[in-house]
């Protein structure tokens, strides 16, 4: 069988790791498989980089609309040049429907799933799911979504309505990663009454790290004592993932534990990680912070920290890094927001606390980090949760018995 999974991304993460798991471990060895994803998307060469089958990489060139809202934005006249633009992004997004059906049936695939972000997703992973269902002659294609559903803003409602019913007709199913994801539908009227909103867990493959490998420890890296307590924070520099609220409760932990460390990495374009630096500077933490863009020695990281912290404030469907650190037997403390509590179950691998308890979270964290043993019962609790619950075999055999069905 030919399969497409077709992204749209412009960040390196969660949803690179959710392919390439997917990809690895997908039961029939005989499927063809493909991935279509923008050029300017830089997970793809990741991908690439760590897919252990045979897979096929398709760079399409389609003009994105959000490189060019990313140049006005910048522009003091940002929201009058928005308004006349917004035709633009409609008019682009019929283009895509007919664009796609080159770069989609050249090879005359039989199933195709889409992969994106939140619901509704970049412009050209909607129009996929309309171009499949127009110009393919195979079942419907399922539209896989990785975050919130947002809510259509007031100026776009009825275009969105009308999108939002076509894609939702044209869909087999809409498959999330959490039942907070999946319950977060209710934001697109047009969708719910249609009752196909299901929810697969992601999982991972249990990490393969041979430390002997490296020249350094991580805490040799930063020029760290051997016996310096750490910290990391996994996730892109956009503003939901709560790093002004992490750091105000980690300058409570160092204030308790002064050999206590931040590291806090992951994609972000350089004017998001300056915000971050200047939260650092402004709360003085630039002794205890070590900030990085995208690391690809993830298992490495997690390996060497103490506990994991994921601080997000909003739109957290999942929480993959939780699952990261619970299958290498590290706590975690993480916030009550989306699916974050399905992952991270309080004293079951780690603690979950409200998204505005910097005092709370901060004790949880001093916790964790002063008693060796509560740090070794919590991270044996999650690894145990991981095998059950979050495996990479179990994630893609479920997934392969949805798109390889017959229909």
């Amino acid at each position: 069988m030919k399969i497409i999974f077709f992204t749209e991304n412009i960040y390196c993460g969660g949803m690179d790791s959710f392919l390439i798991t997917l990809i690895n471990n997908w039961p029939d060895q005989r499927d063809d498989i493909t991935i279509v994803g923008n050029q300017g998307h830089p997970g793809l060469d990741v991908i690439g980089q760590r897919l252990s089958r045979k897979c096929r990489i398709v760079r399409h060139q389609l003009p994105m609309y959000y490189n060019l809202l990313q140049k006005i934005k910048r522009h003091e006249k940002f929201g009058l040049i928005l308004k006349v633009l917004l035709p633009l992004q409609y008019l682009l997004f019929v283009y895509y429907i007919f664009a796609l059906r080159k770069i989609l049936l050249t090879d005359r695939p039989d199933r195709m799933m889409v992969v994106a972000g939140n619901y509704p997703g970049g412009d050209t992973c909607r129009a996929a799911v309309i171009s499949w269902a127009l110009f393919a002659k195979g079942p419907k294609a399922i539209f896989n979504f990785h975050n919130m559903v947002i809510v259509t803003p007031w100026g776009k409602k009825w275009i969105e309505f009308f999108i939002d019913r076509l894609v939702g007709s044209f869909s087999l199913q809409l498959i999330t990663v959490s039942n907070a994801a999946a319950q977060s539908m209710q934001n697109r009227p047009a969708m719910v009454s249609m009752k196909k909103t299901f929810y697969i867990y992601n999982g991972i493959d249990a990490p393969k790290y041979d430390s002997a490998r490296r020249e350094k420890t991580l805490r040799e890296e930063l020029g760290l004592d051997a016996g310096s307590k750490l910290c990391l924070m996994m996730g892109t520099y956009e503003e939901r993932k709560g790093h002004k609220f992490l750091l105000r409760s980690f300058q409570k932990v160092v204030n308790k534990i002064p050999s206590a460390h931040l590291i806090i990495c992951g994609h972000g374009f350089p004017e998001e990680i300056d915000v971050v630096r200047k939260v650092v500077e402004q709360l003085d933490m630039a002794k205890y912070v070590h900030l990085f863009g995208f690391r690809d020695d993830v298992s490495f990281l997690i390996q060497s920290v103490d506990v994991l912290l994921v601080s997000s404030q909003a739109f957290e469907s999942f929480g993959l890094t939780c699952v990261e650190a619970m299958a290498q037997r590290v706590p975690v403390v993480a916030t009550q927001v989306g699916g974050l509590p399905e992952v991270v179950r309080d004293g079951d691998g780690g603690y979950c606390l409200p998204p505005d308890d910097v005092e709370g979270y901060a004790s949880q964290i001093i916790r964790l980090l002063e008693d060796d043993g509560l740090r070794k019962v919590q991270g044996e609790k999650g690894y145990r949760r991981y095998q059950r619950m979050f495996t990479g075999e179990r994630m893609a055999r479920k997934y392969s018995e949805i798109i390889c069905r017959e229909i």
